[in-house]
């Protein structure tokens, strides 16, 4: 049991990172369907470097500076994963064409207008966020980030049924994301989570999860389901949601 559960919490960091871990894994679709409930542990990983690069930064340039130098880390570490998701998300559904042509636009490796201007108004906004957020809240907001973002994937699974033709592992993630994956990220969730953020950290959550819910239900009227694109969205918006939500609270 535990040795299964290693093996998908090393699954799932190396497919939300490009941290390198020198073990080669034989997985099945079934792992990826049941690993994602350990996206959030990823996403804590994800959020130590960061913010330990944001510290750095910090002591040599201002909260600005540390801000855009969080970002950056992120964005490498990641691989742009998710951010690539949520530029071809916006080009597919803002592009005012049918649904197969849609979800051919979001396959296209190329940004359009749209999906760019989404990425820079979505970091413009976090790096807004990050600079106004309380000096006392902020490194522990800044760990928690990349963890409820990946929260926010796993919701997006499991609310989101899979829009594309065919198997893989876009499908594994939505087709096998259920109650027993959901309650599971969300308990790691809380567990990473609410020493920092206290029971403020269930209000983040449902929010999160609403916002979710919402959100697939649009990308479902749009183009019949979720893509692994809009899954990359969801984690993006999730995270600003977050930062946006601490800022008002204060």
């Amino acid at each position: 049991m535990m040795k299964q559960i290693l093996k998908q919490v090393i699954l799932m960091i190396q497919f939300y990172t490009r941290i390198p871990i020198p073990v080669s894994l034989h997985v099945t679709e079934k792992d990826f369907a049941k690993g994602v409930a350990y996206a959030p542990v990823a996403g804590a990983l994800i959020g130590l470097i960061c913010t330990f690069c944001f510290w750095a930064a910090f002591r040599i340039g201002n909260v600005f500076f540390a801000a855009a130098i969080y970002f950056a880390v992120y964005a490498v570490i990641t691989g742009c994963l998710h951010i690539d998701g949520l530029g071809d998300t916006f080009d597919g559904l803002f592009s005012n064409q049918s649904k197969e042509r849609m979800l051919e636009i979001m396959r296209d490796s190329r940004i359009g207008i749209n999906g760019l201007a989404a990425v820079l108004f979505l970091i413009l906004i976090n790096i807004g966020a990050v600079t106004s957020i309380e000096d006392q809240a902020l490194y522990r907001v800044l760990f928690c980030l990349p963890v409820i973002g990946r929260f926010g994937s796993l919701c997006s699974c499991f609310f989101g049924k899979y829009a594309r033709e065919g198997s893989g592992t876009g499908r594994a993630f939505f087709d096998g994301c259920g109650w027993p994956q959901l309650v599971i990220g969300a308990v790691i969730t809380l567990l990473l989570c609410g020493y920092f953020l206290g029971l403020w950290v269930l209000f983040y959550l449902g929010a999160v999860v609403l916002m979710n819910a919402a959100f697939c239900q649009w990308i479902t009227e749009k183009i019949g389901g979720m893509t692994g694109d809009t899954s990359g969205a969801a984690c993006e918006l999730s995270q600003t949601l977050f930062l946006v939500l601490v800022l008002l609270i204060g």
